[in-house]
């Protein structure tokens, strides 16, 4: 969330980041994980 914080959002495009109503952050857009471990594996920006 700190990074989140660091960046200019006018778009609100990284809106459903938000890991107080949804802790999911694989489910976030941009964020990609991998399917067996959940790790993140990309954040697409």
């Amino acid at each position: 969330m700190a990074m989140k914080s660091s960046f200019n959002n006018m778009a609100d495009v990284l809106l459903d980041w938000d890991d107080v109503h949804n802790d999911d952050f694989c489910s976030w857009r941009g964020v990609l994980c991998d399917n067996v471990s959940a790790a993140l594996t990309v954040v697409s920006l």
